[in-house]
């Protein structure tokens, strides 16, 4: 009778792991051919200004986020960190965000730290290629300890490494997290093995990785499931081992642990989120679309059941946060989708039963079946983090049962060894005609083209004061795509957007999608005084726009120059203290309201720092401003006071800004609602404000604290009775 669990140890992985390697490589051939990049920047060449510059069909249109965050947001942290500085504030979107705190960014993600450091076109395939393989190991090292056979766990791997879930998002930070899954509960299966301080560190790395992976939804769900296994080992003795409370304890401090070491990702992340329009929005809708989304199950067996996004004729389900990538998740072939049948059968080993359960309950979750969809999402916050997402559990849990059923199948046959060969070969066959050309190879060249839009924007870049920029149809020059120019827009696309902001910037259009995300909008149709307050300088628009906006570049996309925009720093004119948001709020979006008027919401400091007069015959004889530097987190001025006055930085308020007068530390007022300001008394002042948010330098310290003591916990000798 076969053991529930055959020590890692007395077997070989090796060749098993070579050959998923092959299976990998060979599936991102074409990302590896000299002259092209593994991202889909052609998705860039639907909108304006590109789409005048070349005519271009996307390959798959699905697959835009990669060209417009994941691909700008790791050049603009790869920038950064040349220029000698984190990338913590991104100043080009939204009047600025927290980017450091935005979670997707993957600041703190070990492999982004290739790109940060060469910048190179390769990185993309290369890490893709990585992600496959240590998804398809893992999972040939959790199969392997559960006592399933050396070629049986090599097909579970695969149909795992090459899933619906792993295929549609291996551009994305979904991957990332997904490939911990096999890691982690394998990390279980050691602890109640070698309940010890290194089986601990090991779980705990595992879990802090997975947090700074980019991608926090993905993160809830993997933890959900890490619990649930946890107590189903609690419970269930395998191989003469069972968790029991030392063991779940051990779980616990080694959670706590990866919680602690991803600290520099989790508290800039808590902090933004908490001033943020996700927190909100994501409570307060449905995000996550309901109609037809059982349809997904056909795809279990038939991936191309509705037609396929690369092929141009995908006719399935569709609505908010429904689409093929959705719906396709749980896929890991038909003929491991029948060995997982066989597994549920005759499989051998009480494990299984575990996966059994994960699979019923990933996909009512994934493919939204009540009444355990219902229960799910009406819990809170757990609702709001895109549940059709357990489709990575179904593929998870198939891919473990069909190990578990082709394992029962060899152990009836003398010829396991050529039947498991030939099984993996079929299986692979089947994935890599599945997932081909679903993710876009295209060539170098597509990468921040040239177009007259943008010459013109970087020209004016370079000869004016900073200026925002407001795209009449966001579709123009789409966010975050600016970040590859360099260029400021009043827009972005984030899930989460700094809510004060969302809530001025969604008065300058008439979209009721507004209400939820600035990133939603889809036109801007009111020429408020509000648009001059936040510095829209440059306009972009298919049709002609009235005055006062002036036309200054004609062609596809016109470009109008607002001359009303007012400057990056500027003095209040008048101060009005209005304590209550609506009332702000209200005044704000008023077409008659004044730009040069502030809005404050407390008096100004009753003590400011005074200025020493340094020679008898310095004369202050009129206010003046004059601005010396602005960077992306910082911007220095010089300021001549003839009395207190209230200086206006037109751009994001957030905790973590930090002002210097002469020196000495001043705050930084919140300034209409959503906008920065500082006080200043007479005198002439040398100004500087600089992003250095507390939560970075606090996360900084407590992960290094971690990561000393998981080193300490890693290398210690056991000993030994």
């Amino acid at each position: 009778m076969q053991d529930e669990r055959r020590p890692t140890a007395r077997v070989s992985l090796l060749w098993p792991l070579v050959a998923l390697a092959l299976v990998a490589a060979f599936f991102l051939r074409r990302g590896f051919e000299p002259g092209t990049v593994f991202l889909p920047l052609d998705t860039l060449y639907e909108f304006e200004p590109w789409h005048s510059a070349a005519d271009i069909e996307p390959q798959n249109p699905l697959l835009l986020d990669q060209a417009i965050v994941i691909a700008p947001w790791l050049d603009f942290a790869a920038e950064r960190l040349r220029a000698g500085e984190l990338p913590l504030w991104n100043s080009a979107n939204y009047g600025g965000q927290p980017i450091g705190g935005a979670y997707q960014l993957g600041l703190w993600w070990p492999p982004n730290w290739i790109y940060f450091a060469t910048r190179s076109p390769w990185f993309f395939v290369g890490v893709a290629w990585l992600k496959l393989v240590l998804a398809g190991g893992g999972m040939l090292l959790l199969l392997t300890r559960l006592g399933v056979s050396r070629g049986a766990a090599s097909v579970g791997a695969l149909g795992f490494m090459l899933c619906g879930f792993e295929v549609v998002w291996l551009g994305h930070n979904q991957s990332n997290v997904a490939l911990f899954a096999p890691f982690a509960l394998w990390c279980v299966e050691r602890v109640a093995a070698r309940p010890n301080a290194r089986s601990t560190a090991l779980f705990a790395l595992v879990v802090g990785l997975q947090f700074c992976a980019g991608h926090a939804q993905t993160s809830a769900h993997l933890l959900l499931v890490v619990a649930a296994y946890a107590l189903f080992r609690a419970r269930v003795e395998l191989g003469g081992a069972r968790l029991g409370r030392a063991g779940l304890l051990r779980l616990v401090l080694g959670g706590a642990l990866g919680a602690l070491l991803a600290a520099p990702q989790l508290l800039p992340f808590v902090e933004y989120l908490r001033d943020s329009q996700g927190l909100v929005a994501n409570a307060a809708a449905e995000l996550v679309a309901r109609d037809g989304a059982w349809k997904g199950l056909g795809l279990l067996v038939a991936p191309r059941l509705f037609g396929t996004p690369q092929d141009g004729d995908y006719h399935g389900p569709l609505g908010a946060h429904l689409n093929y990538s959705e719906l396709v998740g749980g896929y890991v072939g038909a003929l491991l989708l029948a060995l997982a049948l066989v597994g549920l059968l005759i499989g051998r080993g009480r494990a299984r039963w575990f996966f059994v359960a994960l699979f019923a309950f990933a996909a009512c979750l994934a493919f939204q079946l009540p009444p355990l969809y219902d229960g799910v999402r009406a819990l809170p916050l757990v609702g709001a983090t895109k549940l059709m997402r357990f489709a990575l559990f179904v593929a998870f849990a198939l891919s473990a049962l069909g190990a578990f059923g082709l394992d029962a199948l060899l152990a009836r046959t003398r010829h396991a060894k050529p039947i498991a060969a030939a099984f993996f070969a079929l299986v692979a066959l089947e994935l890599c005609a599945f997932g081909d050309r679903f993710n876009s190879v295209v060539g170098r060249e597509l990468a921040r083209p040239n177009t007259p839009v943008t010459d013109f924007l970087l020209e004016k870049r370079r000869t004016e004061p900073p200026f925002t920029i407001l795209s009449v149809d966001p579709r123009i020059l789409i966010a975050n795509a600016n970040l590859f120019y360099g260029l400021r827009v009043l827009t972005g696309y984030d899930s989460l957007e700094l809510s004060r902001m969302t809530e001025l910037v969604k008065h300058l259009s008439s979209d009721p999608r507004g209400e939820l995300f600035v990133q939603e909008i889809r036109w801007f149709d009111r020429p408020l005084p509000l648009g001059d307050l936040l510095g829209v300088r440059y306009l972009l628009s298919r049709a002609p726009l009235p005055e006062p906006f002036r036309l200054v570049l004609d062609g596809a996309v016109k470009v109008y120059e607002n001359p009303g925009a007012m400057p990056p720093v500027f003095f209040a004119e008048q101060v009005d203290l209005v304590e209550d948001p609506a009332t702000r709020i209200e005044r704000l979006v008023s077409p008659d309201f004044d730009p040069r008027t502030a809005l404050v919401e407390r008096p100004p400091p009753e003590e400011l720092p005074q200025f020493v007069q340094m020679f008898e015959d310095v004369l202050i004889q009129e206010d003046q401003l004059d601005l010396r530097a602005y960077n992306v987190r910082s911007l220095a001025f010089d300021a001549i006071v003839t009395s207190k006055r209230l200086v206006v930085i037109p751009a994001a308020w957030a905790p973590g800004w930090r002002a210097t007068a002469n020196g000495v530390e001043i705050p930084v007022e919140r300034v209409d609602h959503a906008l920065r300001g500082v006080w200043l008394d007479w005198g002439q002042w040398h100004v500087e404000l600089r992003y250095e948010p507390r939560s970075t330098h606090v996360g900084l310290w407590i992960g290094g604290a971690a990561l000393v003591m998981l080193l300490v916990l890693l290398v210690r000798k056991e000993t030994r009775p």
